[in-house]
């Protein structure tokens, strides 16, 4: 097997401060927008401070009287940012709302009529400018990990928010799968089963990362559309891989027994997430004497900056 990514790279910085500002940490989702007239959905483009995108929509409703149900949105993302993202109203053919009494920290920024609901991962893109500040490490190692990343790619790891404080969803989805009991809360009980699925997929890819083959095909790989490797999203069925990849996965998750057998029993099918992420049109500003440094890129749907910005420095203040 070849290694595509030798252990000769340079190690991630020692230490940044992210978001020491809101402002630090800003995200643009790109969406497509197909306007219709006589539409019955309002879509609104809604930018945010503060805010996560589930207490937006529950804003948005209330602001409207509408159901929760009768508003979508594309993506999570992130309260401590600056973001802007897509919603939709179904508002059918009323008069459109005025949303002028919003709460601070939300702002309707455009909008359009369109014949369909927004829906999860109905989104392409999310455009990234973070600001990293009190960078302390090697200047010229900073710059060559930019460079190395920029072409190679970076573990495409689910980051600490899907797991929740302390991994509490982690812990709860445990719980919930060794009590049988049931939820009430669909939504509380979907982000129990992503965080279990993401922890059991992240635990698979650290050891790939630790023994130096996480982004090269092995013997038993299943390749994404770019021919990069896979790893499992943990549900019922077999797994898609063989070989010496079927038996580390198989291993990993064995490790987890509770979460194992409960996503086995949820009747999700099991699938497959890519192990290497890239951040398209990655460029970089570097202010040495104020010890900042400044990061523009794109991600696809379901990548975290935090994997990318974990490979360049041990951040606080997230």
């Amino acid at each position: 097997m070849s290694v595509a990514f030798p252990p000769s790279a340079p190690p991630p910085l020692e230490r940044a401060v992210l978001r020491r500002e809101l402002a630090d940490f800003e995200v643009r989702e790109v969406c497509p927008v197909v306007p219709d007239p006589g539409g019955e959905h309002l879509w609104l483009r809604v930018r945010k401070k503060g805010w996560n995108s589930a207490d937006v929509a529950r804003v948005l409703a209330r602001a409207t009287g509408l159901r929760i149900r009768d508003v979508g949105y594309a993506g999570l993302k992130d309260r401590n940012a600056v973001t802007e993202q897509w919603y939709s109203l179904w508002v059918r053919r009323r008069a459109e709302p005025s949303l002028d009494d919003l709460p601070e920290g939300i702002e309707v920024l455009e909008r359009r009529r369109c014949a369909r609901k927004l829906r999860r991962g109905m989104h392409t893109a999310n455009r990234f400018r973070i600001r990293l500040r009190e960078v302390m490490g090697d200047w010229a190692r900073l710059e060559v990990r930019l460079g190395y990343l920029a072409e190679r790619g970076f573990p495409n790891y689910f980051g600490p928010q899907r797991f929740g404080r302390n991994h509490a969803n982690v812990t709860r989805a445990a719980r919930y799968f060794e009590t049988g009991g049931t939820v009430q809360n669909r939504h509380v009980r979907g982000i129990w089963i992503s965080a279990a699925r993401a922890w059991i997929f992240n635990q698979v890819l650290k050891r790939r990362v630790e023994q130096g083959w996480w982004g090269d095909l092995a013997a038993g790989d299943v390749p994404d559309a770019t021919g990069m490797p896979t790893g499992p999203l943990w549900g019922a069925g077999p797994l898609a891989s063989s070989g010496p990849v079927a038996a580390l996965e198989e291993a990993i998750a064995a490790a987890f027994p509770l979460l194992r057998e409960g996503l086995e029993r949820t009747g999700m099918p099991m699938q497959r997430r890519p192990l290497v992420a890239r951040a398209h049109g990655l460029h970089w500003v570097v202010h040495r004497r104020e010890g900042i440094v400044e990061l523009a890129f794109a991600l696809d749907p379901g990548v975290y900056a935090t994997a990318l910005l974990a490979e360049l420095a041990d951040t606080w203040g997230a």
